[in-house]
This record gives structure tokens, sequence and C-alpha cells, in this order.
């Protein structure tokens, strides 16, 4: 349940940012989570290689995050406290 709400609250956080180009906070995102020490730059980038792949393949294009989650180097804790940071310094 808690996950639930965590996912929820930070779709309404995305959301909110859609007027901010997804590349700066793609950048922002990772040099924030990096800065916070949750992931180290080899995992960043092996996040932006599968999401540049999908991109590639399917025509879709995931959130970084939602890629750092499901390859296990970020926490959905970590998600939020990343995303409330991109919110601060909007």
């Amino acid at each position: 349940m808690a996950n639930s709400v965590s996912s929820k609250k930070n779709d309404q956080r995305m959301a909110g940012m859609q007027d901010i180009p997804s590349d700066t906070i793609e950048e922002r995102f990772g040099v924030i989570g990096e800065r916070k020490g949750y992931i180290t730059p080899a995992e960043l980038v092996k996040a932006l290689e599968i999401q540049a792949l999908e991109n590639i393949k399917d025509g879709v294009h995931r959130f970084v995050g939602e890629i750092l989650i499901e390859q296990g180097y970020l926490t959905r804790v970590q998600l939020d406290d990343i995303l409330r940071s991109i919110e601060t310094a909007g």
C-alpha cells in the first residue's frame, strides 16, 4: 500500500514537471541522485542506455528513475527524495 501511495505521489510530481524539458529533468535527476550517493555514474549510464534502446526499439520513453528502480539501483524512497529536490530547485 505504501508503495502505491508513493508511486501516485511520484506520478503527480512528474506530471507537475511536464513544462520542464525532459532532458533537463533527466540531467538533474542523475546529478542529484549521484550527489546524494544513491546511484553511481555507471548505474546512471546503464539506465540511460536502457532508456535509449527502448526508445529506439519500441518508441517508448520511460523515466530514468523507473529504470533505476527496476534494475535495483534505486529505491522508491530515494526516487521520491530526488523528485522533491528537483521540485525545490526548479
